[in-house]
């Protein structure tokens, strides 16, 4: 299997790891068409690694929202606890 058609399914699969094992060995490209379909491809690469980069930054943000409100909550139950034994 050539290389772009590698490229093609790695993208499809939405492998991160098989795109950047392709990235590492691209070939030399002879054919003009060769190259702008590896162009097209490569662009499709880099939005797919935005929206991955994106979806990790909002998860971080859910995580440290979450853990702040964690923080918060158990500070507050410290300070209003009622003594129910007395």
């Amino acid at each position: 299997m050539k290389w772009v058609d590698r490229l093609k399914v790695a993208l499809i699969e939405e492998d991160e790891r098989k795109i950047a094992d392709l990235l590492d060995r691209m070939p030399s490209f002879k054919e003009r068409a060769e190259i702008e379909e590896a162009m097209k491809l490569l662009e499709h690469g880099i939005a797919l690694f935005s929206k991955k980069r994106e979806e990790t930054a909002r998860q971080m943000r859910r995580i440290a929202d979450a853990k702040k409100f964690m923080t918060s909550s158990s500070n507050e139950e410290s300070f209003h606890r009622l003594d129910l034994t007395s």
